[in-house]
Order: C-alpha cells, then structure tokens, then sequence
C-alpha cells in the first residue's frame, strides 16, 4: 500500500511540473515587458544578460534564444565585453546540458574576443570556465593549464577577488584529481584574499568548496567546522540559494556519517528551498543524491520515487549528465529489486545517454578545436613579437645615439681641459692682448646695452603676444589645457635637472683648471713636493666630477625607467633579505638592535627593485646617523593604512635627529658632514615613490630619533 501511495505522489509530481515555474515566469515577464518598452540598445543588451542569468536553469533553449539576441545587438553596437559575456553564457548552458562540444566552441569564441580586445577579465572568465570543462572530462592536464593562464591574467588585472576565485579553481581541479594536499594548499592561498577584501557570500562559497576535501578523506569534524561557518554566514547575508547550498552539504556530510534520519532532513530542507527558488538544476541534483542515500540505506521504494522525480526534472532541462546519473541509479535500484527487464532498460539508456556525451570523435573534435585556437593564438603572437622586436630595435638605437652623444661630450670635455692647460702657456701673451682689448670690450658694451634696450622692446612687444596667445589656450578644450600642464611640468623639471647639471659641474670644472695654473707656476720654480700635492688635489677634483656624473647617471636612470615590471610584495619577506644581504655586515653589530612587527597576509603589487632600495636607504641612514652615545634601536613596521587604500612602512629610529627637515629630499641636500655622504640617497627614495604613486612623510626631534613612515598603494 506504501509503495502504491508512493507512485502516485510520483505521478502527480512529474504531471504538475510545469506549474512549478510560475514565480519564476513572473520575473521572467518583467524582463520581457522591460525589452518591448522603447529603450537604448546598450540597456536591452544588458537585459537580455538578466533574462539568460534568469531562465538558464529553467527553460535552457529559451535561454540560448535570448542570448543569441543580445549577441547580435551586442555585435552590431561593437560592445565587446558584452560579446565575449554572451558567448561565455552560451558555451556555460551547453555545458550544464553535456554538450561539451558546443561549450568548448561558445568559450574559446569569448576567449578570442577578450585577448584580440584586451578584455583581460572577460579572458580570465573564459579561460576558467574551459578549466572547469576539462575537468568534467578529466583532462586534468589541460584544466591546469587554462586555470593557471587564467590566474596569470587576473594577476595583471590586479583584482584581488577575482585572484582568490582563480586559485579556488585551480583547489578543485586538484580536488578532482584526489589530491587533497594541493586542493587544501590553494584553497588556504584563497581564502586569505577574500578575508581581507571581506568577501562573505565568496569566502562561504570557498569554505563550502574546501569542506569536500575533509568529505572525501571522513574528516567529518573538519567538514562540519567549514559547514557551519558558512551556513552563519548566509544566514547572515540572507541569501537563500546559500542556505540551500549549506543544508544540501549538511545532507552529505551526514550521509557520510551514516546518519540516515539527519541526513534526509537536511536534503529535504535544501529541496524545498530549490523548489520555491524554481533552481531546477539544483533541485535535481539534491533529488538524485538523497535517492543514493536511501538506496545506500536499502531503502529501496524511497530511492525509486526521488530517482524518477530527478529523471523528470532533468530532462525537462536537457542536463545529460544529469539524466546520464538517473539512469545509472534506476538501473541499480531495479538490478536491486530483480526487475531485469526495467535494469536493463535504464542501463540502455544510460549507456546511449554516456555515448551522446562521451565519444571518440567529440573528442578529437575538442582536441582539434582546440589546436585551431592555439594556432591562431601563435599567429596573433608572432605578429606581436615582431612589433616588440622593432621596438626593441628602436629603443637600441636611441640609447646607442645617447652613449655616442655622452662619449662625444667627455672628448670635448678633455678637448677643453687640454686646451686650458695650453693654453696657460700663452698668459702673458694673453694678459697683453687682454689689455689692449678693453676699448673694445668698452666699446662692444655699450652696443651690448643698445641690444638690450631692442630686446626689451621685443619683450614687451612679445608680452602682449603672449596675453593674446593665453586668451586663445584659454578657449581650447580641457584636454590641451591637461598637455599643457604636463609640458609645463616637465620643462619645470628639465630646467631645475640643467641647473643641477651647470652648478655641479661646473664647480669641479673650476677646481681642475685652478690646479692645473698652480701645477704650472710650480713646475717653473720646480718643487717636487708641492707639484705632488697638487697632482693629488686634481685626482680628488676628477674623481668628484666623475661621482657627479655617476649621480646624474642614476637620476636619469630612475626617471627613464618606463619598463619596470610590478609584483605582489610581502614586507615581511623583502625586508628580511633586504637585512640579511645588503647590511648584513652593518647590523650584526652589537650595539645596534633591530625589532620588526609586520601585519600577517599584507601584500602589495609595486615595482621590486625601488621597495628594497627605499629600505636600504632608510635602514642604512639610520645606521650611519645613529647617536655614539647610545646603543641603537632601529624599530620597523607595517600595517594597512586607514584609508584602506594604502599599505604604511613605518621605520623609526633613535640616533640623531635630523636638524631641518624642509629640503630633506632635495638633491644634494645634507644634515650632519661629520658622515660621509652624498645627499643623493633621500632624493632617490622620494623620485621612486612618485614614480610608484606613494608619498614619504618625516616626524624628527634632533637628540632623540626619526621616524620615516613610507605609504605604497595597494595595487
């Protein structure tokens, strides 16, 4: 009589399915109404997003419908993005059906539009959801390789949460492959990420992710820990479809357990959620897996009614693997029961089902689809790599026509100084002629005078050309106001560089050409030892002028440096090596002690190789102005700065204080000369934090310390 009672509820749900959807259809008719208004190309494209997103769980080849018309109005507005996200719903339908074929065609569509157009999140998208499709056919190897190219694209991207979703990838991946310690290994690289960005509904998705791993090694404490931090968390949220998604998992984790009565509560819970949610897809799913639970439990009528009622649902949707799994658990329900003729039956069909989804020539027809990509990638490559070489080559001849120039400057440079030292042979000669040309200087003075009384007509005259002239910038759009300011600033910077060029160089130029007239006058009267001191004068001369031009060198060095290349960056760990490398000696010194407190998990993306010399420099200043009086207590931290936009490296010290802090990051600028030094140091750190966006800001009280605290952007 049960199993009489049972068949009918069996009956009468598979008859009254399609009632099910009539919330579903409600939403649905919205978006419809919403297309037929009058309404802007671009907002029907993204409406026809949110009635595929609605319906792709329902009523699949409605949602294929739909999405092929918002891929063509998105083609036709040459809205890319929204192409490469239409072709990325079509191939994620295709997959939920089993037709691996089209899927793989639909996203390798998305993944040639998002790298041909720079898309680099549509491309990681792409690249992810062929992983997530090799791994369903375990082609393991292959799912690897597109998740981790997905990762190394988001890296670029700089988007920390869709890093954390790419690193959950690559954990399933291995997850699938039974390879727990790498699954839990990446799974812990993400959850970090998500923490910090405070990513809850994400965070609990992953926590529900990584719980499978404890499920398949029966760690089912661990699994229920996992479990119930996610389940608070959507509670928390109030998202529903999470809920379900904690029960269902309750379900199995109890499954696991062999706690029937627990186990079945908490799928039926997470069934009548995705029934009044209309998530067919779902709702199968959970249907099929508290059909094993009874079956595994020799409950064997319960098992027939909740297998069927999963079959119906299934091939309402057209989910072949779905329907593939019913068929294999009818057909061991009735091998179990001894009704051959029906086992048989759903083992014909599953076996059809199994070879409509898996066969040899899909298979080569994914491998070939697949190499026709890569193909046409190498190409596209190959074209790139030729542009990068001619630039390279460019680039070449440009720095070797600045070496050329910088030789051609030190000959005349030498030239000059020769011909200084020769020209001390002629002084008196000269200091006669000097003598019989002052008339004439006189005389050329006063026609001097008369230029410039011209000029300064030609000034005015140029003053009110220039008022006329600033009228018109005036009337010119913002974006030539913006170059004019950026060539503003830049001519700024070239004439203060000029400056620091003339002075520097010309002092050592005037020390030099002053011995070289002294080492003339004492090689007349020949005294060895006083020609010897001065030899030794204008080597220190030379090698201060060399310095100089070694110092103008790294300037420009730091100033042209356009290709730098940014990475992720833990203070903790460049601090360590930037201590135990380049100032090992100096701080391994018993009077100097060094204490670190650096925040857990707190990276950063910047330029390396700046980050570890603005250390260096600070740490080694630190070292060099510490008080002889006292030991040394150099005290270095970081933490997020409360603009959450920014990470604060904070280095304090308490040696002598700095005496002037206005042009401390001048260049040449020094505080205390009883330490050798340059003044070129505090320059450098405060020229490669603006090209890096950060700011340096100095707290000093002479007699008791410095504290630099450096702030770097977060990405």
């Amino acid at each position: 009589m049960f199993r009489f009672f049972l068949f009918v509820c069996l009956f009468i749900s598979t008859q009254l399915l399609p009632l099910r959807g009539y919330a579903h259809h409600v939403v649905t008719d919205s978006l419809n109404n919403a297309l037929t208004n009058h309404r802007p190309d671009s907002a029907k494209a993204v409406l026809y997003k949110l009635l595929v997103q609605e319906i792709r769980n329902t009523s699949p080849y409605k949602a294929l419908d739909f999405a092929q018309q918002g891929l063509d109005l998105a083609l036709q507005m040459r809205n890319y993005p929204l192409v490469a996200d239409f072709y990325t719903e079509k191939g994620f339908i295709y997959h939920t059906q089993g037709n691996y074929a089209m899927a793989l065609h639909y996203f390798l569509q998305a993944l040639h539009i998002a790298d041909k157009n720079h898309l680099l999140l549509q491309q990681a998208e792409a690249e992810r959801k062929i992983a997530l499709l090799y791994q369903k056919q375990q082609n393991f190897t292959q799912a690897l390789a597109f998740a981790q190219q997905s990762l190394h694209t988001l890296e670029h991207l700089r988007d920390r949460q869709q890093v954390a979703l790419a690193l959950g990838c690559i954990a399933d991946i291995y997850l699938a492959q039974n390879n727990h310690n790498k699954a839990i290994y990446y799974f812990n690289k993400a959850l970090p990420i998500l923490k910090t960005a405070n990513e809850q509904q994400l965070l609990a998705n992953m926590e529900i992710d990584l719980l499978e791993v404890y499920l398949q090694t029966a760690n089912y404490p661990k699994a229920l820990q996992f479990c119930d931090a996610a389940h608070k968390t959507y509670k928390a949220l109030a998202h529903v479809k999470g809920e379900a998604l904690a029960l269902q998992t309750y379900g199995k984790i109890y499954a696991g357990m062999g706690n029937l009565n627990q186990s079945s509560q908490f799928f039926q819970q997470a069934i009548a959620i995705y029934l009044d949610l209309e998530d067919n897809l779902n709702e199968t799913i959970c249907l099929q897996q508290l059909a094993t639970l009874y079956f595994d439990n020799k409950k064997i009528t319960e098992a027939e009614l909740y297998a069927n009622q999963s079959l119906a649902i299934a091939k309402s949707l057209d989910a072949r693997q779905e329907i593939k799994e019913a068929y294999q658990l009818l057909y061991q329900i009735y091998k179990q029961q001894g009704l051959l003729n029906k086992a048989l039956y759903y083992f014909e069909q599953k076996t059809q089902m199994t070879d409509s989804i898996y066969n040899h020539e899909k298979d080569n027809f994914l491998v070939e689809m697949h190499h026709n990509y890569e193909k046409e990638r190498h190409i596209e490559e190959v074209a790139l790599h030729k542009s990068y070489a001619q630039k390279q080559t460019k680039e070449i001849e440009k720095q070797t026509n600045l070496r050329n120039l910088f030789i051609f400057s030190s000959l005349l440079a030498l030239a000059l100084l020769f011909f200084l030292w020769k020209s001390n042979h002629q002084k008196k000669a000269i200091n006669q002629a000097l003598l019989a040309q002052q008339a004439l200087i006189s005389a050329q003075n006063r026609e001097l005078h008369q230029i410039r009384t011209s000029l300064e007509q030609e000034q005015n005259a140029t003053s009110v050309l220039n008022t006329q002239l600033q009228q018109k910038i005036a009337n010119n759009d913002e974006e030539l106001q913006a170059t004019v300011a950026n060539l503003t600033v830049k001519n700024q910077d070239l004439a203060e560089f000029s400056h620091i060029v003339s002075h520097n160089l010309r002092s050592p130029i005037s020390t030099i050409k002053g011995l070289l007239n002294l080492y003339q006058i004492e090689a007349q009267e020949n005294q060895p030892e006083k020609l010897e001191q001065l030899l030794m004068h204008l080597s220190k001369s030379i090698n201060k002028l060399d310095a100089v031009v070694y110092d103008l060198n790294e300037i420009l060095a730091v100033k042209d440096s356009i290709t730098q290349t940014n990475e992720l960056i833990d203070f903790q760990t460049l601090t360590w090596e930037v201590l135990h490398t380049r100032l090992e000696y100096e701080i391994n010194k018993p009077t100097i002690q060094i204490q670190t407190n650096f925040a857990d998990n707190l990276y950063f993306v910047s330029i390396r190789s700046y980050v570890e010399n603005i250390v260096y420099q600070l740490v080694s200043n630190a070292i060099k102005y510490q008080d002889p009086d006292k030991p040394l207590l150099i005290q270095l931290s970081s933490a997020l700065a409360e603009n959450n936009d920014e990470v604060k490296l904070a280095i304090k010290d308490n040696g002598l204080g700095i005496p002037d802090t206005n042009k401390l990051f001048k260049l040449y600028q020094r505080q205390h000369f009883h330490v050798e030094g340059t003044g070129l140091g505090l320059y450098l750190v405060a020229v490669q934090l603006q090209a890096m966006g950060g700011r340096i800001e100095v707290d000093s009280e002479q007699g008791h310390g410095t504290e630099f605290s450096v702030y770097f952007r977060l990405s």
